[in-house]
């Protein structure tokens, strides 16, 4: 078994490490905490819809959010970040980084304005993040 070493480029806000994570209750009464149940509880906080798999997702995509976790798998600090706005090089994958596609876009700010006071978010200072994943 190896280790997986990701970076992450991505604009949007990071949760500070106290930070409660709003959505972690729902994901829990759905059973757990792993990324589709995570999808289908944000798009509950944020709507109300009992949507999930893949139906979630793509709501989520369609609210112009999403989750990136970073730093430990068995730890991981989190990001909102906008929809389209995350880039992942994998080791060993190197990915071009599109520098006039990184133009801040009206939407991903109306979108992430909307969603942040509905997941419990009061500190909206969004930005270009670069961070990391490490995972066994």
């Amino acid at each position: 078994m190896g280790q997986s070493t990701d970076a992450i480029l991505c604009w949007g806000v990071q949760l500070a490490e106290d930070d409660e994570v709003p959505w972690a209750a729902r994901a829990e009464e759905l059973g757990g905490y792993n990324d589709p149940l995570e999808d289908e509880a944000i798009v509950y906080v944020l709507t109300g819809e009992r949507l999930d798999g893949d139906s979630a997702a793509e709501r989520l995509n369609e609210l112009g959010i999403e989750v990136v976790h970073h730093g430990y798998h068995e730890d991981p600090m989190i990001i909102v970040a906008a929809y389209g706005t995350v880039t992942t090089a994998h080791r060993c994958s190197p990915q071009i980084v599109d520098v006039p596609n990184m133009e801040i876009q009206l939407g991903w700010i109306d979108k992430l304005n909307k969603a942040m006071p509905k997941l419990g978010i009061d500190h909206l200072e969004t930005q270009w993040i670069l961070c990391s994943w490490w995972s066994c």
